[in-house]
């Protein structure tokens, strides 16, 4: 089966020089690597919607009237999810007990990739 080609032919030029510019500015020692949680779900820790479904689970535990009009915004829903668990259960230790588990050093906490990753001459990773 063939796979149909998704760029144009100057689309894909243009696509190459891209890259061998990154490639130069990586190899320049200049570039900063901003790195996502996507690159940390390899070796199992949750990506940001597995966590806030995950913390969404954990406050409804406690009840389900969970208030969701803030959800479009994940770091405000967050703050929401926490307040509601910290007002159901008088605290907040079952809250910080489910992010210590959830992000508690893998085994292993990295793979070949991120060996890789960490190798290349980045002035700095975020």
């Amino acid at each position: 089966m063939n796979n149909p080609e998704i760029f144009t032919p100057e689309e894909r030029d243009e696509n190459e020089e891209r890259k061998r510019e990154l490639i130069n500015l990586v190899a320049s020692g200049e570039a900063i690597l901003i790195v996502g949680a996507g690159s940390s779900a390899r070796v199992g820790y949750m990506t940001w919607d597995g966590l806030m479904q995950a913390l969404e689970n954990l406050a409804n535990r406690f009840g389900t009237d969970l208030d969701q009009r803030r959800k479009d915004n994940p770091l405000e829903y967050a703050e929401d999810i926490k307040s509601h668990i910290r007002n159901k259960t008088g605290n907040l230790r079952r809250y910080h007990d489910f992010l210590y588990d959830s992000f508690k050093r893998k085994s292993p906490p990295f793979d070949d990739f991120h060996r890789k990753l960490v190798s290349l001459p980045f002035r700095g990773i975020l």
